[in-house]
């Protein structure tokens, strides 16, 4: 366990030369089946954490350290400046990546893949909520 989160083996690398070689991903240790919720009951965003534990080690950063920033600015951001915020997060981790500092395309292509996860993901709240709204309907 890392803080709130559980290190988790993957499957080897079919493409790997090394054998026994893992790669890490750290997933909330409160996620369970089903809706996820964090101990304020808020919805936890599984989609984006699964993209961020995929594509943040790429970039020689540090699940464990960056998926709580970025999934914590993300709800406390206005959805309205959802992008310019996010620029400052992009900033923020260029600077933190050994590997990929100067590659400006591999940061537009990670701040498009977090709107997009962020995006799905509030769809599928949303959806829920119709599909809870509706069940109490017929409930009552």
């Amino acid at each position: 366990m890392y803080g709130n989160y559980t290190y988790v083996q993957q499957a080897l690398d079919p493409l790997s030369t090394e054998k026994n070689e893992e790669q890490p991903v750290f997933v909330p240790s409160n996620i369970k089946k089903g809706r996820n919720k964090m101990s304020g009951g808020a919805e936890q965003n599984q989609i984006l954490h699964e993209y961020l534990n995929k594509v943040l080690p790429d970039l020689s950063l540090d699940p464990e350290t960056y998926i709580p920033y970025i999934t914590g600015c993300l709800d406390s951001f206005q959805e309205n400046d959802l992008s310019e915020e996010l620029d400052e997060i992009m900033a923020l981790l260029q600077a933190s990546s050994e590997s990929h500092s100067d590659d400006e395309q591999v940061w537009s292509d990670l701040k498009e893949g977090i709107l997009s996860k962020y995006k799905e993901y509030k769809d599928e709240m949303h959806r829920k909520h119709k599909e809870d709204e509706e069940e109490r309907r017929i409930l009552e």
